[in-house]
């Protein structure tokens, strides 16, 4: 997986027209609309996922989950970027 440093400036959207989301419960569900896959997301990637509505930047996604999970802010903007690049990979999700 190859990590772009570049978008911690950046800020992700969800691609809805390449999966639907839905709260079940308390838990996050991604899913295709064809049916062919589904994805639970657990709490910090529900998190993550619900900011990436095209006002946050990737930094400042991670500056959040720093601040509430008290985690050091490099290994959090680390793994929101390895989160996010799963995502985008997918197609899940675009940088604007």
């Amino acid at each position: 997986m190859r990590i772009i440093l570049d978008n911690k400036n950046k800020v992700p959207c969800r691609n809805e027209n390449k999966c639907f989301w839905r709260k079940v419960g308390g838990d996050t569900v991604l899913f295709s609309e064809d049916g062919q896959w589904l994805h639970q997301l657990n709490d910090v990637g529900a998190e993550i996922w619900n900011m990436c509505n095209g006002v946050f930047t990737v930094r400042e996604i991670a500056e959040k989950l720093c601040n509430e999970y008290q985690v050091d802010a490099n290994a959090a903007c680390f793994d929101v970027l390895c989160f996010l690049e799963d995502l985008s990979v997918k197609n899940l999700i675009v940088y604007k």
